[in-house]
């Protein structure tokens, strides 16, 4: 399940029913405080368009704007640690898919786990990719809307996060759906039932399948969120052998 979110750089903009409303905090067009006044009952994303900004987060959430003209990819390492250092728990980083593997490379290089990804991709289809919270799937001369999964931690509130603490340890959440999972991590990602891990040289996603890094990291962050014992202790991780695979029959 999708929900629908709306943005736009006017704060005056007039919004088709949406059930969340982002706006911007700074910058040449800051609309988000009366986009926020003018749309009460929706969620509300701040977004930022300077990565040197961390003031307007609302509930532990705020944006970073990558595109021409505002943030960089190169920038959205340094944000995320300084962001999640500065007491917000929630960061997401809205860019075009094209510098998907840049904002990657970012995060690695400064040692973060990867914030919530909203990907612009004008193809007018509104389903969210694997790996992202949220797809901005077209743009209106007033208005651009996005796709949105059912639930995200912070926007919809939950738990404080649980920083990743060994090379392949993952954040974890149950969404709505118990068939939904929605994990944070450097090295794996899992949206919607669709399991990727991204390899270290390219930051490039692939599906898991059966490759022993997604196991591991999928025993792991099950053991995680049950409160139990870690089965592959970080010192251990990469030399431990995947599980036995069930076989039916």
């Amino acid at each position: 399940m999708t929900r629908t979110m709306c943005d736009a750089a006017n704060g005056e903009a007039v919004f088709p029913p949406c059930q969340i409303v982002a706006g911007y905090t700074n910058g040449k067009y800051p609309s988000a405080a009366r986009l926020f006044a003018r749309y009460p009952q929706a969620l509300h994303l701040p977004i930022t368009v300077t990565a040197a900004s961390f003031a307007a987060a609302v509930n532990g959430v705020l944006a970073l704007d990558v595109e021409g003209g505002d943030a960089s990819p190169a920038q959205v390492g340094r944000w995320v640690a300084d962001a999640r250092g500065g007491g917000i728990p929630w960061p997401w980083a809205y860019f075009s898919t094209s510098n998907h593997d840049a904002v990657v490379t970012s995060c690695r290089m400064a040692g973060v786990a990867l914030p919530f990804l909203w990907g612009a991709q004008w193809d007018g289809v509104p389903i969210v990719m694997p790996g992202y919270v949220a797809k901005q799937y077209q743009s209106f001369d007033t208005y651009d809307p996005s796709a949105v999964i059912d639930y995200i931690p912070g926007l919809d509130g939950g738990p404080a996060p649980v920083q990743p603490t060994g090379d392949h340890d993952v954040v974890i959440w149950q969404t709505t759906d118990v068939h939904n999972w929605l994990v944070s991590a450097v090295d794996v990602l899992e949206i919607d039932g669709t399991m990727t891990y991204n390899l270290a040289a390219s930051g490039t996603p692939h599906t898991a399948g059966v490759d022993p890094l997604y196991l591991i990291a999928k025993q792991r962050s099950v053991a995680k969120a049950l409160g139990q014992p870690d089965p592959y202790p970080p010192a251990h991780a990469a030399a431990a052998p995947p599980p036995a695979p069930v076989t039916a029959g």
